[in-house]
């Protein structure tokens, strides 16, 4: 389907979801959090961007991040997805093997009510999904626990793509899965810092102080204990459960029925999200219209805040200027 032109907006709170195309390449083993976490944190330190909340599921990730500058939310999450591409491919002995579907969804949530039902979705992906009854029993990588805890600063080694093995084609054992885990922790001379902000958003809402924190984390625990349960008495079977999913593989085959759709923006005001997407569009045409005339050298008349053709960003846009749509 025809993708929208990314528009990230400095100090503004969005919802990145990426998918590989087929198979279940993150399974939850430790290796797979080794690997996650030295990306990551290498990530936000080439191209700083704030991350809130973060859920990895077998084929898919779900994260919610702050814009602290546009070009670094765009060129973070293209190296988020293509070294956890080189990974992959490097542990099922593979080359240059496509891994996730092109582009990703990037939906701006527009208000504090949203931004809480899109944190508690995120946290309960899992149960949805008929893997665990609970957040907590869920085994693969998870900001959960930075949640509960208000936040998470570590300092993680950059484990290099020479030192990812490839996996046996055998089923691997929960000891040799630990043993690969240990190696990767150890294989990197490099290290730095992975930094979990788990209330920063509440900083996107002026109308929030942040003396709400402890009160809006309550209020977020409590709705996810609320969908758990909810989910729990519409099963008509169990869960996989936490041991099964750490014996899981990853060559796995599965083929996702739904690819989901490609979202501008996210708001419980229906009024303010037609309100962006009126103004989204109308700053899409322009830049368009302007895109034409790149050759010619003519690039003032390019709206602020879109990326010109090999990832420039024209100029930033600061959320106040947006907010006069609204």
């Amino acid at each position: 389907m025809p993708r929208n032109q990314k528009c990230f907006i400095h100090g503004t709170l969005i919802e990145v979801t990426f998918r590989a195309e087929n198979g279940l390449p993150l399974p939850a083993t430790p290796y797979i959090r080794c690997l996650l976490e030295s990306v990551l944190a290498r990530a936000q330190t080439l191209y700083y961007t704030r991350i809130v909340a973060l859920v990895t599921m077998g084929n898919h990730i779900h994260m919610m991040l702050i814009v602290t500058c546009p070009t670094n939310t765009k060129e973070f999450v293209r190296y988020v997805k293509a070294e956890t591409a080189h990974a992959i491919n490097k542990l099922l002995g593979r080359s240059k093997q496509t891994v996730w579907c092109e582009g990703y969804d990037s939906p701006i949530i527009l208000d504090a009510e949203k931004a809480i039902e899109r944190l508690v979705y995120i946290y309960t992906n899992p149960q949805r999904a008929n893997l665990v009854e609970t957040i907590d029993e869920y085994p693969n990588y998870t900001t959960w626990e930075a949640f509960l805890n208000g936040e998470d600063l570590v300092s993680i080694s950059r484990i290099p793509r020479s030192s990812i093995p490839e996996l046996p084609k055998n089923s691997i054992s929960l000891e040799e899965q630990e043993r690969i885990s240990h190696f990767l922790q150890y294989s990197g001379r490099e290290t730095s810092i992975l930094h979990i902000e788990p209330d920063a958003w509440i900083e996107c809402f002026p109308e929030l102080s942040p003396e709400d924190q402890d009160g809006l984390r309550e209020q977020i625990v409590s709705k996810v204990r609320e969908t758990e349960e909810v989910l729990r008495s519409k099963r008509t079977s169990g869960v996989i459960g936490a041991h099964a999913l750490r014996l899981q593989g990853m060559r796995c085959a599965f083929r996702p029925k739904s690819f989901g759709i490609r979202t501008i923006c996210l708001s419980h005001c229906g009024k303010a999200r037609q309100s962006f997407i009126t103004w989204f569009k109308e700053q899409q045409s322009l830049a368009k219209s302007a895109f034409a005339k790149l050759p010619l050298g003519d690039i003032k008349c390019i709206p602020p805040g879109f990326f010109l053709p090999g990832g420039l960003l024209i100029a930033n846009i600061l959320p106040l200027a947006v907010n006069q749509v609204l």
